[in-house]
């Protein structure tokens, strides 16, 4: 919405209407001086009213280029973590993630090989695996031949979204 300063006008054509009969001078000068500035800072303001509009324009342009790039990429981080999730794990890292899971202490390499079918290699190989994704962490004491395994918060936040647990 814009003012209307052409009610101005009236004003006006009342000052020089008085002035040119006589009634004091030196008020009707105040009074055109004062209309004077007022319509100059009015001229002054559509300008700036202009300027920022436009302002106005570019920015609401931006905020939503902006918006739609913050959209996008929290749907491809979404996208991301459907496809990491989805990622299923082998049976047996499966498996050995369901083994550690039902035991409060951790469990030996030798009783997760046990379980397995006695194939150390395999066992080795998928818990390193499971390790990399940071599903299960072993025991760093090597007083002993074989390492205890535990599974981590990652490792059931897996099985909890597999419902199994």
């Amino acid at each position: 919405m814009t003012f209307d300063w052409a009610i101005l006008d009236p004003i006006e054509k009342f000052i020089e209407e008085h002035e040119s009969a006589g009634s004091t001078p030196a008020q009707f000068r105040l009074l055109k001086d004062q209309l004077a500035v007022i319509l100059r800072k009015s001229a002054d303001l559509q300008d700036e009213v202009a300027a920022l509009k436009s302002a106005n324009a570019h920015l609401t342009g931006e905020c939503e280029r902006r918006a739609l790039r913050i959209r996008d990429l929290e749907l491809a981080a979404q996208h991301r973590e459907q496809e990491e999730r989805s990622a299923e794990l082998p049976g047996i890292e499966h498996r050995i993630l369901k083994m550690l899971a039902a035991q409060d202490q951790g469990l030996s390499e030798r009783l997760i090989v046990e379980g397995l079918g006695g194939r150390e290699g395999l066992a080795v190989y998928h818990l390193e695996n499971l390790a990399k994704r940071e599903y299960v962490l072993p025991n760093d004491d090597t007083t002993y031949a074989w390492s205890d395994w535990y599974i981590t918060p990652k490792g059931r936040d897996y099985l909890t979204e597999c419902g199994e647990l």
